[in-house]
């Protein structure tokens, strides 16, 4: 359930973060950020990253959607340079489970990436504005 909540949560900032000081040009210097995430040398088939800003005065994180082990961020839903902790998330529902469930109610989902890369991320992310802002995350479970 505790899963289910940061997911939702997660996919939430990944929706509304980029509302958040959005303004004409590109005032904060934004870079685009990409790369590759896999969990046991597999690529992540759907989840979510976000980059969340370290720095007391950063304000503006993003994020996006892994989509067959890649994820790109374009400059205008970018970052600006600085230091982020990077949060993955990809949850996955038990068919079977689901197929015994009666009425609408659905069991939880289950996250499949480990808290030390989401809730209690241990992942950084340095974005400049003098490189290509490429990071891959080679997660392991154990």
């Amino acid at each position: 359930m505790q899963y289910r909540y940061f997911f939702i949560l997660g996919l939430a900032l990944v929706v509304f973060a980029p509302l958040l000081g959005c303004g004409p040009g590109n005032s904060l210097n934004r870079q685009p950020v990409s790369g590759k995430v896999t969990l046991n040398n597999t690529p992540i088939e759907q989840g979510t990253i976000e980059f969340c800003p370290q720095q007391e005065r950063g304000t503006t994180s993003s994020g996006t959607v892994i989509a067959g082990g890649a994820y790109a961020i374009k400059k205008d839903k970018g970052l600006p340079p600085g230091t982020y902790t990077v949060k993955i998330f990809a949850s996955r529902r038990d068919s079977a489970t689901v197929d015994d469930m009666p009425g609408p109610m659905s069991p939880p989902a289950t996250q499949l990436i480990p808290a030390r890369y989401n809730i209690r991320s241990e992942l950084v992310a340095e974005v400049t504005s003098d490189s290509p802002n490429a990071f891959d995350f080679e997660l392991r479970s154990r």
